[in-house]
């Protein structure tokens, strides 16, 4: 039996399905279905057993799997902060200059809600292959995250089935993340550079885009070992290897963030979810998007 609907708000539906079965998978079988449906989220067309991701954005519950989101504290004081821009100045001669720049704003106080950073699985049952979230546990203590779940399979797919993850025999291969796309090794100029991030902010207000340019042709210039794209959870988001100095810079096309400067591998740091990245303690520098971010990436990669 499918559970078919827009979204849940409570398990009801999933537990009468369920029965008694405590640990389950919830699966999409992509048998008599398009490409398109698993594509636009991120899997390759042609699905292998075993491949896993967090689901590219799709709509409000993939977004916050993958970006988390921010409780707007309107009963704290504002607080100053600083955010970058990019205009056009005339000199004393007229002749127009594009300057970045940045302004001080104030602006609400945050709490910030980690991501869940669900991962959807390739698997194999008789012979057939079903898109599945991670195992589900069917305690009242975590409904929360079951709920999530659902939502998320409901979002991509608008049904699922329930399986016993016990009782199947699911064919489990060994799992290959395919998270990241490492691009031709070769040096990426700026010029080069640039064709890869266009297809990414060419939606997005020309100021703006700007902003984002002159941050990833900093990095560029600094002539990267290797450049990785990221797809599904992490699309837009790019990885700038330099492994003569074992360095690793993770930097998006989105503005109010942050640049994050890794030390760790290349191999271990592809594992992570964007919520362990951007919010592990151990190991990285964190160069905020401010008025200072020029100086600190470039004293940063001059090491």
């Amino acid at each position: 039996m499918s559970v078919k609907a827009k979204s849940i708000r409570n398990m009801s539906r999933v537990l009468k399905v369920a029965g008694s079965e405590k640990n389950v998978r919830l699966v999409f079988s992509t048998k008599n279905v398009k490409s398109e449906v698993w594509t636009r989220i991120g899997f390759d067309a042609e699905l292998s057993s075993g491949q896993f991701m967090i689901p590219s954005v799709v709509g409000k519950v993939t977004d916050y799997n993958v970006n988390g989101k921010e409780e707007v504290r309107k009963d704290l004081d504002k607080i100053d902060k600083s955010i970058m821009y990019s205009s056009r100045i005339k000199d004393w001669h007229g002749n127009p200059h594009d300057i970045i720049g940045s302004r001080t704003i104030k602006v609400y106080q945050r709490d910030y809600i980690p991501a869940p950073s669900c991962y959807l699985y390739i698997i194999e049952i008789n012979g057939e292959k079903y898109i599945s979230s991670g195992e589900l546990i069917l305690h009242d203590d975590q409904d929360a995250e079951n709920i999530h779940t659902c939502n998320l399979m409901l979002e991509c797919f608008g049904e699922f089935e329930i399986i016993d993850s016990k009782s199947e025999k699911i064919i489990s291969p060994k799992l290959s993340q395919i998270q990241w796309e490492i691009l031709p090794r070769g040096k990426y100029p700026w010029d080069k550079t640039k064709k890869i991030i266009s297809p990414f902010t060419e939606t997005i207000k020309k100021r703006d885009r700007e902003v984002i340019e002159h941050r990833m042709r900093v990095i560029s210039n600094f002539t990267p070992d290797f450049i990785a794209m990221g797809r599904g959870g992490f699309l837009g988001y790019f990885i700038y290897g330099f492994e003569a100095n074992g360095i690793y810079v993770l930097e998006s096309t989105k503005l109010d963030n942050a640049t994050y400067v890794f030390k760790d591998n290349w191999e271990e740091l592809s594992k992570l979810t964007k919520n362990e990245i951007i919010n592990s303690e151990e190991n990285f520098e964190r160069i905020l998007h401010n008025k200072s971010w020029q100086f600190n990436i470039r004293k940063t990669l001059r090491k």
